[in-house]
């Protein structure tokens, strides 16, 4: 999960995010759901959508994305559109890894997985999350975020285990890129004054 929250670290290890049916409160972000949550046999209201989002998740590496905000309460939903111009059934499925490749490094071995690209349009107050040939967006209005407030960002990712956080992710951030448009220029505008004599 890509997250947006007020909160910090600790609170996601001991709340949970957005990649179950509840987590830390007013925290919001895009989510890669590779697995069919079922939480003390309580089944996440997202994974049983198999209209937008999938009828076999975690299934021959397949899984949906989407944008989801939690409420004051930690209630995760989903918000924001649908895949853009998804034909696949359901819209938001996505394919997140490939099991024809195993690219070997000499440490681990696995597929390689997917970019993602999250992107933000000042203008329109809108996030793009791009991820395995889909893009999504949301307003900050649809993730119940305020941009005069300060958020932390929060790259995670889960376990079964009472929702909460309880493994390991290898993630190599080596490439990635966070760029941040500059500030626009302030300019002042001095006329200074003379004395005549």
């Amino acid at each position: 999960g890509f997250i947006f929250t007020t909160g910090s670290g600790q609170d996601f290890l001991d709340q949970g995010g957005i990649l179950r049916d509840r987590g830390m409160a007013n925290a919001a972000g895009f989510k890669i759901d590779t697995s069919y949550n079922n939480v003390g046999g309580k089944a996440d209201p997202l994974d049983k959508d198999k209209t937008n989002n999938l009828t076999n998740i975690g299934a021959v590496k397949i899984g949906y994305g989407t944008f989801v905000k939690n409420g004051a309460d930690g209630t995760t939903q989903q918000v924001g559109t649908n895949a853009l111009g998804s034909k696949d059934k359901p819209v938001n499925k996505i394919q997140y890894a490939d099991n024809a490749t195993d690219y070997n490094d000499g440490k681990f071995h696995g597929q390689r997985l997917n970019d993602v690209i999250l992107s933000y349009d000042a203008a329109s107050s809108t996030l793009t999350a791009t991820y395995a040939g889909k893009t999504w967006q949301a307003t900050v209005n649809d993730l119940g975020l305020n941009k005069s407030d300060k958020y932390n960002f929060l790259i995670t990712s889960s376990q079964m285990a009472n929702r909460n956080s309880n493994g390991i992710m290898r993630t190599d951030l080596s490439a990635a890129e966070i760029t941040i448009p500059a500030e626009i220029p302030q300019t002042e505008t001095h006329e200074p004054g003379y004395e005549e004599g």
